[in-house]
Parts: structure tokens; C-alpha cells; sequence
């Protein structure tokens, strides 16, 4: 076992696709956790109010990024002063995130007249904007932490903040929704400072206030490139569901919602792998073709069997929602279930642009993703929720099409690999298997035989 272990940690591209996909699902469970005592704990109107809270905060978190967290994974590795790049890497982050909630908060009554409550309350608007900050700096820690290749900080990271998020609800019973939204924003300040005092101890990172122009002279355009890309892939997360409350009705909008999320721990194995991939790339352009080879073989292996595993109980996972999820729900979770392997080329070509720096092709890609999603869904949408997975796969159809255009015609020749190709693909594929799956059952079974066979010795004592 140890030999097995050993050799599959050496491998750092799938070592930093595991730990992300790890830190997702203990989250996701924490975060289950968190909901269920949050609902015995508060009145149902705080528990609505304060999902709207948290959601809103985790959308302006992201968008405060403004595509930095792409140009500290691509471009921190070559950095002569780091600490310079990721103490200016905060600054940005935390001045957007100020502007960003600010805006927000002065067209609240606009945009979400019941939540107008915040802007009547100084402390309260403070607190906004304090715990959209540090969600947006613990989220740029986990780039500097992929750029690092260490993703398993990441994994920790989100262990203890998950911990602390289920227990801080109990300490805010007396506060409403605010109680419920403090609790789950402290576990993200939490994580911040942890974050913080890993990039200390293992990575000599010395904090400071520092806005290096130099700095922001390299990565801005690259920056930009990015957040315009991350906004157009994010709409279609955003809008399919007020397009499906519109045309089908809220209870349709129920069985999207559960599909999506089911669907969604699919896609974070692709994202997962896709991004380290991005990140090993960054550190050795090198290695570039044998790390597309090797990200394409650990998606396929690692998602192949959950795709069969989904397709054969899709019904009773659905069943545990209740029955009439069961019933409404199983096709588009089909069709959902099998997007994951578009999206798995999809995300490639957005990690080759990336690294390619073809910003151009990127958005490119990005636009024609949420262009084509959200077009397709408004005319399929009426003849069931099946339409959205249709323009789910459309969506991502039409962005393979594109991309692989812009990838001959766009991206530069030097940067250019034949990522998949049919020759001596049996054998690749045996081997694949063999270093997957083959090989660790053997060497487990060998190892036990030669375990028993020892304890039939003379004289064997077990250690």
C-alpha cells in the first residue's frame, strides 16, 4: 500500500487535481451540515434571508477577483519577488471587493429590495462588505496555493472553515438571518488567516501593504482577458434558473436546481484536473504535451465509472428528494450526467488558452458557451426541463466547435499540441488502465500473498 501511495503522490498534476476535488466535497457535506442546524435553529424567513446573503456575497466575492487569480496561477511561478505579486494580489482584491459591495449596497433597494435592511444599518452594511472581502481573499488564496502546486493547503484549509462554519450557528441564535449569515462569513475570515499563516510557514511569505505597479503592468491585460472570460462562463449558472422559474414555473426550477447540483460534482472532476493541468503548465511549459496527455486519461478514468454509477441509480439518488423528483427529474439528469464529458473538453480548451496567453480565443470561447446555452434554452425550455440539458450540451457543443477554430487560427504555433490523437491508441489506453486500475490491484494482492506466506514461516513473528 505504501508503494501505491508513493507513487501516485509523486504525481503532482494528479495530486493537485485529488485535493481540490476532496475540498469540494467536504464543503458540500459541512455545508449540508451547516443548512440543516441552521433550519432547526432559526425561523424559516432568517434561513431564506440569509441564503440570499451568503449567496450574494460568494457571487461579489468572485467577480472581485477580476481575473487575477488566473494571472497569479499563470505567471507567479516566474516571478523574481512573489511576495510583492501576492501582497499586491490582496490589495486588488480587497479594493474591488469594497467597490463591488459598495455598489451594491447603494442599489440594494434596486436589486434585492428585501434585503434593503442592510443599507438602513451602518454596522450591518460594514459587516457586508468586511465579509464579502475576506470571501474574496480566502478564494485568491486557493490560486496562490495552485500556483504554488500545494493544493493540499487547500484541502486543509477548507477542512477547519467547514468545521467552523457548522459549529458557529449554535453561538448566533439570538440574531435572526444575521446570525446565520455571520456564522458562515467568519468560517471565510477563519480560513483567510489560516491561509495567510501556511503561505507564512511554508512558502516564506512575509505580509505587507504593497500595490506594486509593476506588477499590475505584466498582469493586466492577461487579468482582464480572464474576468471577461470568467463573467460570460458564469452567466449561464446564473441565468438558466431564472429562465426556467419564468417558462416552466418554480416547481420545475425545484428539479433543476437538485439535478444540477447532482450533475455538478461530475464537473468538478474535469475543473479540478483541468486547472492543475493550467497550473503545471505555468511552472514547466515543457511539460505542457505529456500534462494534457495525462489530465485527459485521470478525467476519463476517474470520471468513466461515476458516469456508468449515476446512469444506473440516477432514480434512487433522485427518490431520496422525493418521489416526484424521481419522476421529473431522472432524464435530465441523464442528459446532464452526460455533459460532463463535453465539459471536460470544453474546460481543456479554456486551459490551453490560458496558457497559451490567447486571451482572444478564450473570450471567444466563453462567449459562445453562454451565447449559445442561454439562445438554446429559451426556445427548448417549453417543451420540458429536458431543454435545459439540451442547451447545456449545445452550449458546450458549439464552444468545442469554436474553440478548436481558435485554437488552429488564434493561439500561437509555438504553443500549439496535438492533444489527442488515434495513433497506438489501444496501447495507450491498456496502459492507462494498467497504471489506473491494474496495477495497484496487483501489487495489493501481491503484497498480501507474500504477507501469508511469511506468516507460514518457522519462527514468523507478526509485527
Amino acid at each position: 500500500m505504501k508503494e501505491i501511495f508513493l507513487r501516485y503522490y509523486s504525481n503532482t498534476l494528479l495530486r493537485n487535481s485529488l485535493y481540490p476535488m476532496l475540498a469540494t466535497a467536504v464543503a458540500s457535506l459541512f455545508g449540508f451540515l451547516f443548512w440543516i442546524f441552521s433550519a432547526r435553529l432559526f425561523a424559516v424567513e432568517s434561513v431564506g434571508i440569509a441564503a440570499t446573503l451568503i449567496s450574494t456575497v460568494g457571487m461579489l466575492g468572485v467577480f472581485s477577483l477580476i481575473g487575477y487569480d488566473a494571472s497569479t496561477v499563470r505567471f507567479l511561478s516566474h516571478e523574481k519577488d512573489k511576495n510583492a505579486a501576492i501582497s499586491t494580489g490582496f490589495a486588488i482584491v480587497s479594493l474591488f471587493s469594497i467597490i463591488l459591495s459598495g455598489v451594491f449596497l447603494l442599489s440594494i433597494q434596486y436589486i434585492s429590495p428585501s434585503l434593503a435592511f442592510i443599507q438602513e444599518n451602518t454596522l450591518i452594511a460594514l459587516l457586508f462588505m468586511f465579509f464579502t472581502t475576506m470571501t474574496a481573499l480566502n478564494v485568491y488564496t486557493e490560486a496562490v496555493f495552485l500556483a504554488y502546486r500545494h493544493t493540499v493547503y487547500t484541502f486543509i484549509v477548507t477542512i477547519v472553515f467547514s468545521m467552523v462554519k457548522v459549529l458557529l450557528p449554535f453561538a448566533f441564535v439570538d440574531f435572526g438571518a444575521i446570525g446565520i449569515f455571520s456564522a458562515a462569513s467568519l468560517s471565510q475570515v477563519v480560513g483567510f488567516l489560516l491561509s495567510v499563516m501556511l503561505l507564512m510557514h511554508h512558502f516564506s511569505y512575509r505580509p505587507s501593504f504593497v500595490f506594486d505597479t509593476s506588477v499590475i503592468k505584466r498582469f493586466w491585460k492577461y487579468s482582464a482577458g480572464n474576468y471577461v472570460a470568467d463573467i460570460f462562463n458564469f452567466l449561464p449558472l446564473a441565468l438558466l434558473p431564472i429562465l426556467v422559474t419564468n417558462i416552466l414555473g418554480a416547481e420545475q426550477a425545484a428539479y433543476y436546481y437538485v439535478v444540477i447540483m447532482i450533475a455538478g460534482f461530475l464537473y468538478v472532476i474535469p475543473a479540478s484536473t483541468m486547472r492543475s493541468l493550467f497550473a503545471e503548465g505555468s511552472h514547466d511549459e515543457k511539460s505542457i504535451p505529456k500534462n494534457i496527455q495525462q489530465s485527459l486519461t485521470t478525467t476519463t478514468l476517474l470520471l468513466t465509472p461515476l458516469v456508468l454509477l449515476l446512469l444506473l441509480i440516477n432514480e434512487y439518488i433522485l427518490a431520496l428528494f422525493g418521489s416526484s423528483y424521481a419522476q421529473r427529474g431522472t432524464t435530465f439528469l441523464n442528459v446532464a450526467v452526460l455533459n460532463s464529458i463535453l465539459v471536460t473538453i470544453s474546460v481543456l480548451y479554456g486551459s490551453l488558452f490560458r496558457l497559451a496567453n490567447a486571451i482572444r480565443a478564450l473570450i471567444i470561447r466563453s462567449v459562445t458557451y453562454a451565447g449559445g446555452t442561454l439562445l438554446l434554452a429559451y426556445f427548448l425550455l417549453p417543451r420540458g426541463l429536458e431543454g435545459a440539458g439540451l442547451a447545456l450540451i449545445g452550449g458546450n457543443v458549439l464552444a468545442i466547435i469554436v474553440s478548436h477554430i481558435a485554437y488552429l487560427n488564434l493561439s500561437p504555433k509555438e504553443s500549439r499540441n496535438k492533444f489527442f490523437t488515434f495513433k497506438n491508441l489501444p496501447a495507450r489506453i491498456q496502459a492507462r488502465l494498467n497504471e489506473y486500475y491494474f496495477w495497484p490491484f496487483k501489487t495489493f494482492l501481491a503484497g498480501k500473498k507474500a504477507y501469508y506466506r511469511a506468516r507460514r514461516r518457522p519462527g514468523h513473528e507478526p509485527k
